[in-house]
């Protein structure tokens, strides 16, 4: 039997077949994993029960999904028992085979019921580590946006809303009637979900975190609200483990969660686009902060660009200067003034197709933040083969691509490793990211149960 996987991890095929005691797989290394009734004898008696039969080439809906992380990493192959399948797939019987043609109807599973979830971004929206595109459509709703279409192309009804203030809250649950509600970052006052609860009594409200600890230090109302938030049994989820370890080992409680990111590259069109080979572009993206370390990383290309006698174009954007970011502007700006050989070019705030658009002509792309949790420019950067140079804070990047970031030296000899091997840091750091995301749908999908 032939099994090809298509819509959630990608498109692969899982070569297998079939013997008349029982089924088995030949399993890739990475690849999801199809449990099969474990013998004829099993699907024949299961068939009885099922209405119909599938037909050579039929398409299987989903089912409840499982990850069996030891199996993936273990081996190439598997002796798997129950029924349970991971995402759509079409099935077909090869010629030949020596079995039974009536063996040929898998049954269909039954089908676990999903939680309806609702997730709720403030409109004009600005905290969280996330790097954004446009004021109206920043990297925290991209970032949602994200793992809602995930979401649904797993089979959970999903949606996602912007509202005004807290007031709107209760006209979107009221329309949409989920099992959850997501409030995307810290922006809904505590004293406000003593009132939604009454309101929606059988809602299960959580409150999703997209910074780590130095960074929830620059918002005044951070810690209180977090607790706050605990003491009214909402549960506060974080998308970084860090960050999560960190406030259950402060709180002790138990509705403090992990819910991670989630970043579609196969929707990312990888067309390249370079300039000649005497100029350097680098691009060094997103809101002017002090600890998205911008004019550290500017110090480092321009040190490499010396040192290989290049041109040095740097890109930011200038557009968004938050949490005392000024002075960093003022200093970048005087850095290029005064350096020769070098230019500065100011972005606006651009939507997501025209930031694509840009940062397909970098030669290189830096995020050498202090803080972050995921960094989607980072992402980006991976999924249209820009080549990438951050700090230990982009978790799920290669170690090839990972720099001090309080050091020019780290940063520099990062930049020359990253474009001596271009071919193999893009594609481990996509290896990485995809492995990311696996693992960021199985924690949604059982989230979700």
């Amino acid at each position: 039997m032939h099994c090809e996987f298509k819509g959630l991890l990608g498109e692969s095929g899982v070569p297998g077949s079939l013997s008349k005691s029982r089924s088995w797989v030949q399993i890739p290394y990475g690849s999801p994993i199809l449990l099969l009734i474990s013998s004829v004898a099993e699907r024949r008696a299961h068939n009885a029960n099922v209405e119909g039969s599938i037909p050579s080439s039929a398409t299987i809906l989903r089912g409840s999904v499982v990850e069996h992380q030891s199996l993936i990493s273990s081996g190439t192959s598997a002796t798997l028992a129950t029924a349970t399948i991971l995402t759509p797939l079409k099935t077909s019987m090869p010629k030949n085979t020596g079995v039974d043609s009536d063996t040929s109807a898998i049954p269909l599973p039954q089908r676990s019921p999903m939680q309806r979830i609702l997730f709720i971004t403030k409109k004009g929206q600005k905290y969280s580590e996330e790097y954004g595109y446009t004021h109206c459509s920043s990297g925290l709703k991209n970032s949602a946006r994200f793992v809602v279409d995930m979401l649904r192309a797993n089979g959970v009804d999903a949606k996602l809303v912007d509202v005004i203030d807290n007031n709107d809250i209760d006209r979107e649950v009221f329309k949409f009637k989920p099992d959850i509600v997501i409030i995307e970052a810290l922006w809904v006052i505590p004293e406000k979900f003593s009132i939604l609860k009454k309101l929606h009594p059988k809602v299960k409200w959580v409150v999703r975190i997209h910074s780590e600890v130095p960074f929830l230090a620059t918002e005044g109302i951070a810690i209180k609200w977090i607790i706050e938030y605990l003491r009214k049994n909402v549960f506060v989820a974080f998308n970084s483990l860090r960050a999560q370890f960190e406030f259950m080992e402060l709180t002790k409680s138990d509705k403090i969660i992990y819910l991670p990111n989630f970043f579609p590259t196969h929707d990312v069109k990888k067309n390249k686009k370079r300039t000649s080979d005497h100029i350097l572009n680098v691009g060094c993206f997103g809101a002017i902060r002090p600890m998205k370390n911008q004019l550290m990383q500017a110090l480092a290309a321009i040190r490499y660009a010396e040192l290989h006698d290049k041109f040095l174009v740097f890109h930011i954007n200038a557009s968004r200067v938050e949490q005392n970011g000024e002075p960093v502007l003022e200093n970048i700006r005087a850095l290029f003034k005064y350096t020769p050989n070098t230019f500065l070019v100011e972005h606006s705030w651009l939507n997501q197709k025209n930031f694509h658009d840009l940062l397909q002509t970098m030669d290189l792309n830096m995020c050498v933040s202090l803080s972050e949790t995921f960094c989607i420019v980072a992402a980006e950067s991976v999924a249209l083969n820009v080549p990438l140079v951050c700090s230990e804070e982009v978790h799920w990047a290669n170690k090839i691509s990972k720099a001090d970031p309080t050091s020019m030296n780290s940063i520099v000899n990062r930049i020359e490793a990253v474009l001596n091997n271009k071919m193999y840091a893009n594609f481990i750091n996509k290896y990485n990211l995809n492995k990311y995301d696996k693992k960021s749908i199985n924690t949604w999908l059982q989230f979700v149960k």
